[in-house]
């Protein structure tokens, strides 16, 4: 899972990705693709959680461990 925070209910639109942002500016997606793309958008766009060591989760943007 990841969490975005940006403009309150910001609305992204590219071929590949629909996101819409809520009332507080906060987006959360398990979605590999969203979360690849959206991590690309900082410093517009910024994560506000961190990568989970215990699950494996990857930084999708080097393939790295976080």
């Amino acid at each position: 899972m990841a969490k975005y925070k940006t403009l309150p209910n910001y609305e992204l639109f590219r071929p590949e990705i629909h996101v819409r942002f809520n009332f507080d500016g906060i987006y959360e997606t398990e979605d590999k693709d969203e979360i690849k793309y959206l991590n690309k958008c900082a410093p517009f766009i910024e994560r506000v959680d961190k990568p989970n060591k215990k699950t494996g989760e990857k930084d999708l943007d080097n393939g790295k461990e976080k």
